[in-house]
């Protein structure tokens, strides 16, 4: 099946991180073969969840990696963004993450969660 790339950095670093993720980890953790809007059809589950996080102190692309490795280990979570000129990291999830997990995993790669964006 071939595969269509999104357009813009940030798109493609989203579909990077999905796409590692499912090399990684495979049907292991439910996702299916099919694509989201199929098996939430088939199965009744719902959409994923995307959520915007504020990040303080990340400088370079090894802060982005360093937020990215911690957030990707919570359960639940299919894919992260994260932008160290804005502060801004997206985790898009199976559903809501509470959020002193997020926080716990930020501050374990050492920065400070401020908030929701």
């Amino acid at each position: 099946m071939p595969v269509q790339l999104p357009s813009g950095s940030a798109s493609i670093a989203a579909f990077i991180a999905a796409f590692r993720f499912r090399i990684r980890f495979g049907t292991r953790f439910g996702i299916p073969e099919t694509s989201t809007e199929e098996h939430s059809m088939t199965h009744g589950t719902t959409a994923p969840t995307t959520t915007a996080y504020k990040v303080t102190g990340m400088t370079c692309g090894h802060c982005e990696g360093a937020v990215t490795s911690e957030l990707s280990a919570l359960a639940g979570v299919a894919s992260v963004t994260a932008e160290a000129a804005t502060g801004l990291v997206t985790v898009v999830s199976a559903g809501p993450l509470d959020d002193e997990a997020v926080r716990a995993a930020v501050d374990e790669a050492g920065y400070e969660l401020v908030g929701r964006a």
